[in-house]
């Protein structure tokens, strides 16, 4: 792991990046882009066909939004959409591709000549913010479990207990 400073647009940022395939599978489906302004993690959907593919095309889609210092905001919802075209036109071997794979992360970004951070998340890889010894979650999973706690049939206890805990509405 490697940490890295820059200043930019007036905002000093330091960040570091690192991926792990944890314990459950061999293959790291993890593709990551740390390079300001743009922060993402896309982590490959274990189970279908080439995550790996499909985390690091998400991956390099949004490393060109770096190019430009700041991005504009309509420039990330242009990536986002470009990228779930890509992902569903994408083929293996010829064949229709079930690839898939869930994001997470920041991009500073320009409007007006304001600057801000835009958090992109799809499927239920997270984001959190660390204030002051406290973690706060700052993005909504897209899954099974946490429709059933927004519609009150479960509690946010029983969701990280549920069997189909793991199951994503979308990614």
């Amino acid at each position: 792991m490697v940490t890295t400073e820059m200043e930019l647009a007036g905002v000093s940022l330091r960040w570091a990046a690192a991926s792990d395939v944890g314990c459950v599978r061999q293959l790291n489906e993890d593709s990551f882009v740390a390079s300001a302004p743009v922060f993402i993690v896309a982590d490959g959907m274990g189970g279908h066909d080439a995550g790996e593919v499909a985390s690091a095309l998400t991956v390099s889609r949004f490393a060109s939004l770096a190019d430009e210092l700041p991005p504009a905001i309509d420039s990330v919802a242009e990536e986002v959409r470009l990228v779930h075209r890509l992902l569903q036109e994408t083929t293996v071997d010829g064949q229709q591709s079930d690839m898939g794979t869930t994001a997470v992360g920041i991009v500073m970004v320009r409007e007006d000549d304001l600057l801000s951070w835009l958090i992109v998340n799809v499927g239920d890889s997270r984001a959190y913010v660390l204030s002051q010894g406290t973690l706060e979650q700052m993005t909504r999973d897209h899954s099974w479990v946490q429709h059933l706690v927004d519609e009150g049939s479960i509690s946010p206890e029983e969701a990280r207990v549920h069997p189909e805990r793991n199951v994503i509405m979308q990614a």
